[in-house]
């Protein structure tokens, strides 16, 4: 009688390990097929945004390509060179013109005018 109880609680506790391991082994199961899922939706996210982000990059590129070579260049060519070669071109003058005797003996003759005018007061 001892030795059918021995084998009867034996095989009681043996089922039960396997239960438990099969539990487990279940729930290990369950932990990595959630954890492929959250991953493959992760990489899937990442990787739609990263196209995205491609994709956004090169239309602002094309955007600024565009618009340099339609905008900004003529302006730059047509407005802004001319514009500082004219401004140059004064103020090169206008120097050259104030270093000369020129400029020198209008200046002194401009003096002589304020010096002969009456202070009217």
């Amino acid at each position: 009688a001892l030795f059918e109880l021995s084998n009867s609680l034996s095989l009681f506790c043996d089922a039960k390990l396997w239960d438990t391991n099969d539990a487990t082994i279940l729930a290990a199961e369950n932990a990595v097929d959630s954890w492929e899922h959250c991953y493959r939706g992760l990489r899937g996210l990442l990787i739609g945004a990263t196209r995205s982000a491609q994709s956004m990059y090169g239309t602002a590129k094309t955007v600024v390509t565009t618009t340099e070579h339609h905008l900004l260049l003529p302006v730059r060519d047509c407005i802004l060179l001319p514009a500082f070669s004219l401004t140059e071109n004064a103020v090169s003058t206008t120097a050259e013109f104030l270093q000369s005797e020129e400029a020198a003996r209008l200046a002194g003759t401009g003096l002589d005018v304020v010096r002969g005018t009456p202070f009217i007061g």
